[in-house]
C-alpha cells in the first residue's frame, strides 16, 4: 500500500503509541490522536519502529509542509533518545519543536514585568504573588 506522508505519519503514530504503551509511555497526545481501531496493530520492536520512521523520513524533504516535516523530525529525535542517543537540551528542543532556544534578555523581561504590573493595577490587582493568584 502506497501512503502519503500524512497518512503514513498517522498510522506510524498509532502503531508506535501501541508499541510503547506497555512500557508506560504515551508517544502522542491522545487528546489530539484518539485511540481508534482504523489504525490497528503495533510494531514488534523498536528496530521495526525505526525502519518505519526511516521510511517516513525518506518521504520528507524541503517541499514537505512544515508541520508534518517537524512531526517526523521530532519523532526521530525522540526515538533516538529512547534508543540511547544523548542530545543536549538545545538539540532536543530544536529537533522536536523546530526552534532554537535562546535566552531572553533580562531587560525584555523587566519591561514585560512592568507592563504586567501596570495592567494588573488597572484591574485593581497588585503585581504580587497574591495579587496574581487573586486575578
Amino acid at each position: 500500500m502506497n501512503m502519503s506522508l500524512d497518512e503514513g505519519l498517522v498510522d506510524f503514530l498509532y502503531r508506535w503509541n501501541r508499541t510503547e504503551s506497555p512500557n508506560g509511555m504515551n508517544i502522542v497526545d491522545l487528546d489530539v490522536l484518539q485511540k481508534r481501531e482504523e489504525h490497528p496493530g503495533k510494531f514488534g520492536a523498536r528496530d521495526e519502529t525505526r525502519k518505519a520512521l526511516d521510511a517516513l523520513l525518506d518521504m520528507s524533504d524541503d517541499s514537505t509542509p512544515m508541520h508534518p516535516r517537524q512531526k517526523v523530525t521530532g519523532c526521530d529525535a525522540y526515538l533516538s533518545v529512547l534508543d540511547g542517543a544523548e542530545l543536549s537540551l538545545d538539540a532536543h528542543v530544536q529537533r522536536t519543536m523546530g526552534v532554537v532556544p535562546v535566552m531572553i534578555d533580562e531587560a525584555v523581561l523587566d519591561a514585560q514585568r512592568e507592563r504586567n504590573a501596570a495592567l494588573l493595577g488597572t484591574l485593581g490587582f497588585a503585581h504580587t504573588r497574591e495579587g496574581v493568584a487573586a486575578y
